[in-house]
């Protein structure tokens, strides 16, 4: 698998306290929010564990869409289940396979809600699931 920098949302971020991704996905004008008719459209993402989680918390992870890089007023379209600290091992890949709206806004981030006492760190990578630039 090639990671590109461009679709990276977080390297070895914090997930101690309830953020979000250092960095938003612009899917540009010419996306599947813009092009396509009808229902949704898979968004890759690879999620992963840098450091053992610790404490007794939990943490959920959200997608966001907003037509700002900053995010603000962000839509939430989906989040994934909850994930205990004790799941959260090095080398982990947290399964999340989120599905964006045809009418997503340009940026797309990820942001996590922590619940309880939680450390460790994440990396987060979009991955490419559908060509746009026909």
């Amino acid at each position: 698998m090639i990671l590109d920098k461009q679709m990276e949302l977080a390297d070895r971020q914090s997930i101690s306290a309830t953020a979000k991704s250092l960095t938003a996905i612009d899917l540009g004008p010419n996306t599947w929010a813009g092009n396509s008719v009808g229902t949704e459209s898979d968004l890759g993402l690879l999620i992963t564990v840098d450091e053992d989680a610790a404490g007794g918390g939990s943490i959920v992870f959200q997608v966001r869409s907003a037509d700002n890089s900053a995010m603000n007023n962000a839509v939430i379209h989906t989040q994934s289940g909850v994930l205990r600290a004790a799941d959260l091992k090095v080398g982990k890949i947290v399964p999340f396979h989120p599905q964006i709206p045809y009418d997503a806004d340009q940026f797309v981030d990820i942001r996590w809600v922590v619940d309880g006492e939680l450390s460790g760190s994440i990396s987060i990578h979009g991955l490419a699931t559908r060509q746009t630039n026909r």
